[in-house]
């Protein structure tokens, strides 16, 4: 009878041992599968959210006409162009910002503006290249403000001369 009992106590240890590792594969699989769906599906939802503004939302705030020489080194060409900025017209504090007459944003947007298309030749302004020059005006100005930014650029107005 002996040898039964030590035959059943041999079995019982290994089957112990098999439930403590079948609870901890259960239990790491169960923290892996939280932290996965709380924290990385937290961080990736907010790396991927865009505020979309629509047209009834927008606004504009536009620069004076100006005229300006382009980069071309063949001739002298000009340009006469207007520019105007979409933004979300429920940011007030933007919409005050724009308005202040204590510190004058306009000249220093104009200014943003005219570095970068001063910096164009007129072959820049066919339709594909006119996005990209739209987001490098964006990018130079969206800087000068601090209560919102703007979210797209406009040419009321582009002639090449």
């Amino acid at each position: 009878m002996s040898g039964k009992n030590v035959k059943k106590k041999g079995v019982s240890k290994i089957v112990i041992v098999i439930m403590i590792l079948l609870l901890l594969v259960i239990v790491g699989g169960g923290a892996f599968g939280a932290y996965y769906f709380l924290v990385l599906s937290k961080s990736n939802s907010k790396t991927t959210t865009a505020v979309t503004i629509t047209p009834a939302q927008e606004t504009t705030y536009s620069l004076d006409e100006q005229t300006l020489n382009l980069a071309d080194t063949n001739a002298k060409v000009y340009l006469d162009v207007i520019v105007s900025f979409g933004y979300d017209k429920t940011n007030s504090a933007l919409t005050a910002e724009l308005a202040d007459t204590t510190v004058l944003k306009k000249p220093i947007i104009t200014d943003a503006v005219l570095n970068v298309l001063r910096s164009k030749k007129s072959t820049d302004f066919q339709d594909p290249a006119l996005k990209s020059i739209k987001q490098e005006i964006l990018n130079a100005v969206n800087p000068i403000l601090t209560n919102g930014k703007f979210i797209d650029v406009y040419f009321n107005k582009i002639v090449i001369e």
